[in-house]
C-alpha cells in the first residue's frame, strides 16, 4: 500500500487505494445485467423506450404509401442518491497493539488503515448488491439511518414511468403473483409459463430468443426442486447437463436449475425473501442501468476527476488520520413491466 503519513498536506484522493482491496461481485453482476454508466450531474434522466411494430398491406405502385408510427418514450430524471462512510484513526486506537495473526508485530497507523480501507471495500460491495436488487424489486434504492426508503429518492420505476397495472405483469400493481408450490396438484411449469408469455407479448419486438430467469429465495427453491412435477421430469428424461450440480459462475454456493425454458437460480444473499422470487428476461436492451455520480468534492463539482464507483479520502496531522469515503449510485429498470414478482406458499 502507498505511505498514509500525510502530514499536514490536508484531504488528499486515495480512490485508486479501493482497487488494492477488489470489490466481490454479486450475483447480479456476474450475469452482466446492469448497463453502466457515469455521470457528472447530480441528477440524470433514465428513458423508458418501448419499440412498437406496424401492419403492412399491400398497395398499388404509386398509391399512396403506408406510414410507419412511433415508438413511446418517456424520460424520468432521477437524484443519484449519495453514501458515505468514514474513519477516524487516533493513536489511541493503535498504541500496545499488535498486528492480527502475529505474536509480537505491534500496530500501526499504515497497517489498521489497511483494515479500514479493506473493510470499507466490503462495506462498498455490499451496497452494490442492495442497490442492485433493490432495482429487480422494481424501486431505485436509498434509506436513511434507521432502513425507511429516503422520499424522493427511493421511487418506484412503474410510477416513475407511468406504467398502468394492465401493462404489469398478472395485471397487477409491481407485476406481483402468487403460487402454492406446495400444491402437487399443481404444475410449476405451468404457471410460470404466464411469465414468458408476458414477456413475449410486453417485449414489443417479436423477441423469441429471450433467456427467462427467475431468482427464488431459498425455501422457495428447495420447494420447486422438490415439487413431484420437477422431480419426475428430472428422473426420467435426458439431460444435456445435470443443472443441480452447476454453479453460476463457478464456485458459487446458489444451486441453478433449468426447466422448460426457464432458469432458476438460488438467492443466497439474503436480498430476496426466503418465500419470493422474481422473473425476467435476459436479452432485452437498456433493461436494467446503473449510473455513478461524481464526489462530493470541489473537483467533484467542477468535473475536474473522473466519476468512479466509490472514492477514498485520507488526510492526516500528528494527532490523526482520517479516512473518507464515499459512493454516488444509482441503478433503474425502464422495463420493470417485464418482471414478475411472486410471494410463494412454500
Amino acid at each position: 500500500m502507498a505511505d498514509l503519513r500525510l502530514g499536514d498536506q490536508g484531504l488528499q484522493n486515495f480512490t485508486p487505494l479501493m482497487t488494492l482491496v477488489p470489490r466481490v461481485e454479486n450475483m447480479l453482476e456476474k450475469m452482466g445485467l446492469f448497463d453502466v454508466e457515469y455521470s457528472d450531474e447530480s441528477v440524470v434522466a433514465f428513458e423508458r423506450i418501448v419499440s412498437g411494430m406496424d401492419n403492412m398491406y399491400s398497395v398499388a405502385r404509386g398509391a399512396d404509401r403506408q406510414v410507419a408510427g412511433d415508438d413511446e418514450a418517456r424520460t424520468a430524471w432521477v437524484e443519484i442518491p449519495f453514501f458515505t462512510l468514514d474513519k477516524i484513526i487516533k493513536p489511541k486506537d493503535v498504541q500496545s497493539l499488535r498486528e492480527f495473526a502475529t505474536a509480537q508485530d505491534p500496530e500501526t497507523v499504515r497497517s489498521k488503515a489497511a483494515r479500514v480501507i479493506a473493510r470499507i471495500q466490503k462495506s462498498h460491495a455490499k451496497l452494490h448488491q442492495k442497490v442492485m436488487y433493490q432495482a429487480l424489486k422494481g424501486s431505485t434504492y436509498a434509506v436513511d439511518a434507521n432502513g425507511n426508503p429516503r422520499p424522493n429518492l427511493q421511487r418506484s420505476f412503474q410510477a416513475m414511468f407511468e406504467i398502468p397495472n394492465a401493462d404489469m405483469y398478472n395485471g397487477a400493481a409491481g407485476g406481483a403473483a402468487t403460487y402454492d408450490l406446495t400444491d402437487q396438484a399443481s404444475n410449476p411449469a405451468d404457471e410460470f409459463e404466464k411469465v414468458r408469455k408476458h414477456v413475449f407479448d410486453k417485449a414489443g419486438d417479436l423477441g423469441d430468443n429471450y433467456e427467462i430467469v427467475g431468482i427464488l429465495g431459498t425455501d422457495a427453491f428447495t420447494a420447486l426442486k422438490n415439487h413431484t412435477d420437477y422431480v419426475e421430469a428430472f428422473a426420467n428424461y435426458a439431460s444435456q447437463e445435470e443443472p443441480l450440480r452447476q454453479r453460476l459462475g463457478g464456485l458459487s454456493t446458489g444451486r441453478v436449475l433449468r426447466w422448460q425454458g426457464i432458469t432458476y437460480l438460488e438467492d443466497v444473499s439474503g436480498e430476496i425473501a426466503a418465500d419470493a422470487g422474481y422473473f425476467f428476461p435476459r436479452g432485452v436492451d437498456d433493461m436494467f442501468k446503473l449510473v455513478y455520480g461524481h464526489s462530493d468534492t470541489i473537483a467533484g463539482a467542477n468535473r475536474e476527476e473522473a466519476i468512479s464507483e466509490g472514492y477514498l479520502f485520507i488526510k492526516g496531522d500528528e494527532r490523526k488520520e482520517v479516512i473518507e469515503s464515499e459512493i454516488s449510485i444509482c441503478a433503474v429498470c425502464p422495463r420493470i413491466d417485464l418482471i414478475s414478482a411472486y410471494s410463494f406458499t412454500v
